[in-house]
């Protein structure tokens, strides 16, 4: 996997599966993971008690593939692995060539954790990957719309916990939160928040929880549009959810996403989600009415009218009718998914040899 800030969704997620393998909750049998994170974690608390090897943060592109394909040959001749899970589209090419000097056998599996679109190149290496984990119906059909047959898709989603929590609404005022990185646009937008916040009339707060290398920007826009002093900065908080004891609904306003981990997090404690309609992820997850709506991405008036509806007291449901909503992506219903996927990759690789 490739190098990553150690505080998103994709290492929960990692985490989750890693562990559901090694206590033998996939096929019942226990299986060793060897986890290669190409440029290292910023933050190293979430691989604790993982194997992991991370490699040297190389900045020259051409260095860094080369650089990354011994360290990958050095992993896979030490580890003689049963399969190759890569959540980025150049260790699926990097691994299909050692593959292919070495006349090795075993299959490459894909699973990319944010949408196909971000990059051009990713299209082109993603088809050196033998089978696919998608982890939305968005993937799933940017996956087909590269030629990749749909019989080495699996449609697995990304796992949700449980949780015995709920986190109910104010009384008096509307409480809007956020989490997630402050990216003033790029993916996550915050500025499209920002901007329909500024439309809308009545009590109301925004709670931002998250890091990100665009807050003095954001604080200079909400002071420019006369609302900072309706906005409460959090910065990191290592777990959100067990400080957070009131909202109204969580607002997401990304331009693209992979899952929208957030999003299920959030439905999961009974908490109402605002999201953009973006091309992979939310319309997995949300539900129009029962667990909350969507907008079209980047259209800041109809997410105004619907953050004005929520002020203005609109009926929300029951917070056990959200989250169980998300009945098909809580652990026990994505263990018999991931089960499934292995086994009819294993007798699908199996068959090309006999």
């Amino acid at each position: 996997m490739p190098i990553i800030s150690g505080r998103g969704g994709t290492e929960t997620v990692v985490r989750s599966f890693v562990n559901q393998l090694e206590m033998g909750n996939v096929n019942g049998i226990n299986m060793n993971c060897k986890l290669l994170i190409c440029g290292g974690s910023n933050d190293k608390s979430w691989l604790k008690n993982l194997d992991v090897y991370e490699s040297k943060k190389i900045r020259i592109k051409i260095v860094r593939v080369i650089y990354t394909y011994f360290v990958i040959s050095r992993l896979i001749k030490g580890f003689r692995p049963d399969l190759v899970i890569c959540l980025s589209s150049t260790p699926c090419f990097i691994t299909h060539l050692y593959r292919k000097i070495y006349r090795a056998k075993f299959p490459i599996i894909s699973w990319m954790q944010y949408s196909l679109d971000y990059k051009e190149i990713m299209k082109k290496l993603l088809k050196y990957a033998d089978y696919h984990f998608a982890i939305s119906t968005g993937i799933e059909k940017q996956l087909k719309s590269l030629g990749i047959l749909e019989s080495n898709i699996y449609k697995i989603y990304n796992p949700v916990s449980r949780s015995e929590k709920i986190i109910n609404r104010p009384k008096g005022r509307t409480v809007f939160l956020y989490v997630g990185r402050i990216i003033f646009e790029g993916q996550k937008r915050i500025k499209d928040l920002l901007d329909a916040l500024s439309k809308v009339k009545g009590e109301w707060v925004l709670i931002l929880i998250g890091g990100g290398p665009d807050k003095v920007v954001c604080q200079s826009y909400a002071y420019h549009l006369g609302i900072s002093n309706k906005l409460i900065w959090h910065g990191w908080v290592n777990n959100p959810w067990e400080s957070l004891d009131e909202v109204t609904s969580l607002v997401l306003t990304s331009s693209f996403e992979g899952f929208g981990m957030v999003l299920a997090e959030a439905i999961s404690r009974g908490v109402y989600c605002i999201s953009s309609d973006c091309e992979a992820g939310p319309k997995d997850i949300i539900r129009s009415g029962i667990n909350g709506e969507l907008y079209k991405t980047g259209n800041t008036t109809e997410l105004a009218c619907i953050l004005q509806k929520i002020i203005n007291g609109q009926h929300l449901p029951d917070h056990v009718i959200i989250k169980e909503s998300i009945d098909h992506l809580y652990m026990d219903k994505y263990r018999i998914r991931i089960s499934e996927a292995m086994n009819d990759i294993d007798t699908s690789w199996r068959r090309k040899f006999l």
